[in-house]
């Protein structure tokens, strides 16, 4: 099962494209219960990284078996 965590609506056409591969290789999208949480980020600014690191934070706490993706921006910023 997997989730994704669009956090910027103009990456959309890349969260329909990772929710059709995930799909095509057998996973359930269930924001219930995921196995995988996929956090698509986008920032350019220090202000606007704290959300991606809110959103993340949030999805460990509530989904703690979960492992989370963490993909964008924010993502290649933070390495």
């Amino acid at each position: 099962k997997f989730f994704i965590a669009l956090l910027e609506m103009i990456r959309l056409p890349t969260a329909e494209l990772i929710y059709e591969k995930f799909i095509s290789a057998g996973f359930e999208y269930s924001k219930k219960e995921p196995d995988y949480i996929i956090v698509h980020t986008c920032a350019v600014t220090n202000r606007a990284e704290y959300k991606p690191r809110a959103a993340v934070r949030h999805y460990k706490k509530k989904f703690s078996q979960s492992k989370i993706i963490v993909i964008g921006c924010s993502a290649e910023n933070d390495k």
